[in-house]
């Protein structure tokens, strides 16, 4: 399971349909991330593939009309600080919530970008409704202040 052998992973049985539905959501679809994400974390969380990527396709989605979602949307090509975002987190989530972001961030021409928010969330989530109530704590590698750029189009 290399980023440079996802594409030739087993199929698992999600539809042509579900899958440009998950591009939506998942920008990584392009390198075949799909394949690795149900591999390492969906086929052992009790769902089908489809039921598995609609309810992450959900929480993303719930996910972008929050606070710190909004933030990042807002703040496509501006550099932002760590403090701002954390802020945002917690300003939807509560006090000592941005604990839970994990923001992955990688060099790209010398500056840092966000590359990736990592949320750890309650092994019993099956809505996202219940995105607010799962939040545990998390780590991440951003620094101080970072870039956000837009996801790359297909």
């Amino acid at each position: 399971d290399k980023r440079e052998t996802w594409c030739r992973l087993p199929p698992f049985g999600l539809s042509g349909s579900d899958l440009t539905d998950l591009s939506t959501y998942m920008p990584g679809t392009q390198s075949c991330l799909q394949n690795h994400e149900w591999y390492k974390h969906g086929s052992c969380s009790g769902l089908g593939a489809g039921d598995y990527f609609a309810l992450a396709a959900g929480i993303t989605a719930k996910f972008a009309s929050t606070a710190p979602g909004r933030f990042i949307t807002e703040n496509v090509g501006r550099t932002v600080s760590l403090r701002d975002f954390l802020a945002a987190f917690e300003t939807e989530f509560g006090r000592g919530s941005g604990r839970s972001a994990g923001l992955r961030c990688a060099n790209v021409g010398g500056r840092p970008m966000l590359a990736e928010l990592r949320l750890e969330l309650a092994a019993t989530l099956r809505k996202p409704e219940e995105l607010d109530r799962s939040l545990l704590p998390s780590n991440g590698n951003c620094p101080e202040s970072f870039l956000i750029l837009a996801p790359r189009s297909r």
